[in-house]
């Protein structure tokens, strides 16, 4: 109970950040939608998604490698499984998080009943599921593993349903949106597993590690998951402020 106490305030601390940011965008969704204007509703519905997604790795991805070091400087003993835990609570929310965006356009329509029933279903279903695999596995990790599958499956229904009410193609969403950003995220998980290692212990590492992650996820976010018209808008706003 307490590591799942932990990796959930843990987690809290971190998405707030990309809950705020989405939420922030979601009156502009509706109003495109309102507005009949379907390409600007799916240029912000993209662009939220890798957005979203891109400032929760900022921070999950120093906190995965440097999870023993946090949690230890936080608490005087660590619990068991607390820090599994964590990384696994956070994953699952990191894939979660460019399911604000779509829950924004599935509100903008009005039509919200069958996506709630749907993603709801699947989501109570962690319940019952784990109960029967706890069954046959006699570890409380089997729990998380469960959720992460099930966040998986709520994804890929989320975008069927939005297809049907809004007319995204999901080929278009794959190759703009999550495509590129497994490309990034996977180049910059191995980079700085490859580093981790060499970069001494104890505060240091975490700085090291943090600041390099930051830097390296910032390349390859900015040359592989934004467009190009997304890249003149961050250049403009560089050059207009230096």
């Amino acid at each position: 109970i307490a590591a799942r106490s932990i990796a959930n305030q843990v987690n809290t601390a971190v998405s707030t950040f990309a809950q705020n940011f989405s939420t922030a965008v979601k009156p502009q969704i509706i109003k495109s939608y309102a507005s009949d204007n379907k390409e600007e509703m799916e240029s912000l519905v993209y662009r939220s998604c890798k957005l979203t997604f891109g400032l929760m790795f900022v921070f999950t991805l120093p906190l995965y490698f440097e999870m023993d070091y946090v949690l230890g400087l936080w608490l005087k003993e660590v619990p068991e499984w607390a820090i599994l835990f964590t990384r696994l609570v956070l994953l699952d929310t990191l894939i979660d998080s460019v399911n604000f965006p779509l829950k924004s356009a599935a509100q903008a329509t009005g039509k919200i009943k069958i996506y709630q029933i749907v993603v709801g279903s699947i989501r109570i279903a962690n319940f019952p599921i784990s109960l029967i695999f706890l069954q046959f596995f006699n570890t409380p990790v089997v729990i998380f593993y469960i959720a992460l599958v099930l966040t998986f499956i709520s994804l890929v229904a989320r975008l069927i349903i939005i297809k049907n009410l809004v007319g995204f193609k999901l080929i278009k969403i794959l190759k703009k949106v999550f495509l590129p950003l497994i490309i990034a995220a996977s180049l910059s998980f191995i980079c700085i597993a490859k580093i981790h290692k060499y970069l001494g212990s104890g505060f240091v590492k975490l700085l090291l590690t943090t600041s390099i992650s930051v830097f390296t996820w910032g390349l390859f976010f900015f040359f592989i998951v934004l467009s190009n018209k997304e890249k003149q808008s961050i250049l403009l706003v560089i050059k207009a402020k230096f």
